[in-house]
């Protein structure tokens, strides 16, 4: 049942998007699941191979994690505020929490996409720093085995992986292939990452982040895939030092004016950020530009 899976419900990111745009522009009216169905499913699916089933299984999926609530028979946008700018946050939040109920490492809804995307956050790689674009001929490799139970399936699984990290916000397009680059994924979460606050020293803002992004440098995802990159002879960072596709985000964000960072030179628990030309950057406190 893995997203990643393209034979499987829940790995349709363009059903995902449709079904998710009709449901948000009929705000809170409930529709029923057939009527649903009857409307949206192309009229050549079912010419295809499972493809007269493809569209409610993926329905259904989505329906079962929460993205959308069912009553009865009847099917309506789970969220008042929801809409389809917000819908890649929404499914990353889904994700997270619904993998607090499951074991992350044995999983295979949501998890092997939250397993797969971590080991990639910590490989520098496949960043600017690194200089390697990824794409379905090296996503095996990149990820390697992070289950106990089962293998990376490369015919059936890269293509979606990428697709699904980029729409979550965690890949960008760049050459031929992709770089690894949280920013989309961050930049929704930094109101949260704060609490009402407009600074917080860098090791505090770093703490809240992980709490919500679990991927990211020190989060329990990370504590749970890093040794098994270590037998891949990844090697860990040094204390203070932050990952490259953190760094890129962090200096892309202030970039794009949503975030302000400062260095103190006295500061003995200051974070060390990697320049996408590979030099160090010192931060001390990060600040939230828009309580400016």
């Amino acid at each position: 049942m893995s997203i990643i899976n393209n034979d499987r419900a829940g790995s349709q990111i363009r059903l995902l998007c449709l079904i998710d745009r009709v449901l948000n522009r009929r705000k809170q009216k409930l529709i029923e699941r057939d009527e649903l169905i009857a409307m949206l499913r192309p009229s050549n699916l079912p010419k295809k191979t499972r493809g007269e089933s493809r569209f409610a299984e993926n329905l259904d999926f989505w329906v079962k994690e929460g993205l959308w609530h069912q009553e009865g028979s009847a099917i309506s946008r789970a969220e008042i505020s929801a809409s389809e700018v917000d819908l890649p946050c929404r499914v990353l939040d889904l994700l997270i929490n619904n993998a607090k109920e499951r074991d992350l490492m044995q999983g295979n809804r949501g998890e092997p996409f939250l397993r797969s995307v971590t080991a990639l956050l910590a490989q520098e790689k496949y960043t600017f720093v690194g200089r390697t674009c990824l794409d379905k001929g090296n996503i095996s490799k990149a990820v390697g085995r992070l289950s106990t139970d089962r293998a990376f399936n490369e015919t059936n699984e890269a293509a979606t992986l990428l697709e699904y990290a980029e729409f979550l916000g965690f890949l960008e397009p760049f050459g031929s292939g992709y770089i690894v680059d949280p920013t989309r994924a961050i930049e929704p979460v930094l109101s949260d990452v704060f609490q009402d606050k407009g600074e917080l020293t860098a090791n505090q803002f770093m703490a809240n982040l992980v709490e919500i992004m679990p991927m990211l440098d020190g989060g329990s995802y990370r504590q749970l895939i890093e040794p098994l990159l270590t037998a891949q002879d990844w090697q860990p960072l040094p204390y203070h030092q932050v990952s490259a596709s953190l760094s890129h985000a962090l200096i892309r964000l202030e970039l794009d004016l949503k975030l302000t960072l400062e260095s103190r030179s006295d500061d003995l628990d200051a974070l060390q950020l990697q320049t996408p030309d590979g030099k160090q950057r010192q931060i001390s406190v990060i600040r939230l530009r828009e309580n400016d």
